[in-house]
C-alpha cells in the first residue's frame, strides 16, 4: 500500500465512509503562505456510499407525463365531427 492509497483510507475513515462504493481526491490548488511559512495545498475528497442513487424526479415525472399523455391519444376512440349543413 503506497502513502497515497494511505492517505485516501485515511480519509474514508475521518469522514466516515468505511462502507463506502467508491472515493477519490485530488489536488485543487498549492501556494506558499509567506506570514507563516508554510506550503499549502487544498485537497477535494469525493465519496459515494454503497447504494446512493442519484435521480432527477422532475425529469423522471415529465417523461411519464409526457408517456401518458400519447397512450391516452392512441386508446381514446376516434371521434367524428358533425358537419354542420
Amino acid at each position: 500500500m503506497n502513502n497515497w492509497n494511505r492517505l485516501l483510507n485515511s480519509l474514508d475513515s475521518m469522514f466516515g465512509f468505511i462502507d463506502k462504493k467508491k472515493s477519490s481526491f485530488r489536488k485543487v490548488g498549492q501556494s506558499f503562505d509567506e506570514r507563516t511559512g508554510e506550503h499549502v495545498i487544498q485537497i477535494e475528497y469525493r465519496a459515494r456510499k454503497g447504494g446512493d442513487a442519484v435521480s432527477n424526479r422532475k425529469t423522471n415525472n415529465l417523461f411519464n407525463t409526457i408517456m401518458r399523455a400519447r397512450i391516452n391519444d392512441i386508446t381514446k376512440p376516434s371521434v367524428k365531427k358533425k358537419s354542420l349543413k
